[in-house]
């Protein structure tokens, strides 16, 4: 990437691979945000970022959905490098192959990550939460969709 990439209600469904794959190959700091944005249906992972040089990548996802992805649904891939700062806030992550790859848990806030969240039509991709959803909150709903 090498320039920072902001991303706000977008839909990442149906690619062969990954939804999004962001990377660090030039050596220079990379960095995400990406608000309110759905993650579905990929071939792989729904969200994936590899450092392949020394500087990291930044990702920040708030309220956004990653949901029945193949892969992981939001990976990061690379240790040896230093993949930066990775934070999950108010995001669902449910139903992928495994919901989170070397995400740590510290980077997840306010999330619902794993088990079933009650989308008002998961098979015809209506991923707004229903009413007796589990991933409702208080203050708010979590994901993508309202």
């Amino acid at each position: 990437m090498g320039q920072p990439l902001e991303v706000e209600r977008c839909r990442f469904e149906d690619s062969m691979g990954i939804g999004l794959n962001v990377g660090n190959w030039v050596g220079d700091h990379s960095i995400l945000r990406a608000r309110r944005c759905l993650f579905a249906h990929n071939g792989a992972a729904g969200l994936f970022g590899i450092c392949e040089r020394g500087h990291g990548i930044d990702v920040a996802l708030d309220h956004c959905t990653v949901v029945d992805n193949r892969g992981s649904g939001v990976g990061s891939g690379d240790e040896e490098h230093g993949s930066g700062t990775w934070r999950l806030t108010r995001c669902i992550v449910a139903g992928n192959a495994g919901d989170l790859l070397k995400i740590e848990a510290g980077d997840v806030q306010e999330c619902f990550v794993g088990g079933e969240p009650r989308f008002r039509d998961r098979a015809g991709r209506d991923y707004r939460l229903a009413t007796d959803s589990p991933a409702r909150t208080g203050d708010g709903v979590l994901g993508a969709l309202e």
